[in-house]
């Protein structure tokens, strides 16, 4: 089984870094605007993670939404280095497929990019198994919800909460895929909070992305939202969604601070939680 060395994937981290740096020319600084242009240039996973790492980066700035400096891309890039992947390979031998299947998505995109750099194939984590898995993984594939950065949507399953299935018992049951997706290694979600969305968001996100005065990709990717709410229809029951981000100052969800996390789940017929978890970037 390939492993990959910490320091090739160190050093992606430090070429995305260079990306978000360069993006400020003289300035100084990197906005928004900046990077997206930059990220333009870019193609494929080191586009991802460069638009990943930037809004890392800005997440943990006292004031979300600030131009990012060069200092504060250094400090970043260090703290990603330690927390999302040094402190994964527990035998210091190297990054395994375990391993990085407990990481983050920016420390697996990370390890995606330094294989593609090293032309090597990255120790990917195993996909759920299971025929539900794959009927979720068939409806996504090539479907993207579009935001400022647009996302996948990913099969997801943990045990069945016991008691009510409400918004508050799924947000509890995936703490630690949320944990992972906000890039929070500690586990530690005390900034973020939920709120219940529509249940057949899915079905709902189809329509939209049906309207004739899109282009072509989108009324492809509603094609793929349309299967995913077959799958939902066909497999689930007790259907709940939510909409998980950055917490307010008077505990409620906050608007426009970043990426959020659309989860629909349900219970399957062998008495599990599963179901989709996407990004929307939103500022």
């Amino acid at each position: 089984m390939t492993r990959i060395a910490k320091a090739d994937v160190h050093a992606a981290l430090d070429r995305v870094g260079k990306h978000i740096k360069d993006a400020a020319g003289n300035g100084g600084v990197t906005s928004r605007a900046e990077i997206e242009a930059n990220v333009k240039t870019l193609s494929g996973t080191e586009a991802q993670l460069t638009d990943r790492f930037f809004r890392f980066i800005d997440h943990r700035d006292h004031k979300p939404g600030a131009r990012i400096t060069g200092a504060d891309v250094d400090r970043a890039v260090a703290y990603a280095k330690r927390q999302l992947i040094s402190d994964y390979d527990v035998n210091q031998n190297g990054l395994s497929k375990s391993e990085v299947a407990k990481m983050s998505v920016t420390g697996q995109l990370a390890v995606k990019l330094a294989a593609e750099i090293k032309g090597v194939v990255a120790p990917t984590p195993s996909a759920s198994s299971g025929a539900l898995a794959q009927a979720f993984a068939t409806a996504a594939k090539d479907t993207y919800y579009v935001s400022e950065s647009d996302s996948q949507p990913t099969f997801i399953t943990t045990k069945l909460p016991t008691g009510a299935l409400n918004a508050a018992s799924v947000y509890g049951s995936f703490k630690d895929v949320l944990a992972k997706s906000f890039d929070e290694p500690t586990g530690d979600l005390s900034a973020y909070t939920f709120e219940a969305a529509d249940k057949r968001f899915l079905g709902e996100v189809a329509k939209d992305y049906a309207d004739p005065t899109l282009d072509s990709s989108y009324h492809a990717y509603g094609k793929g939202f349309e299967r995913l709410q077959k799958v939902v229809d066909d497999n689930l029951k007790d259907v709940v969604a939510i909409r998980v981000g950055p917490k307010d100052t008077d505990g409620s969800l906050a608007t426009d601070r970043g990426a959020y996390q659309y989860l629909v789940v349900g219970k399957t017929k062998d008495n599990k939680l599963a179901g989709v978890i996407f990004e929307s970037v939103e500022t």
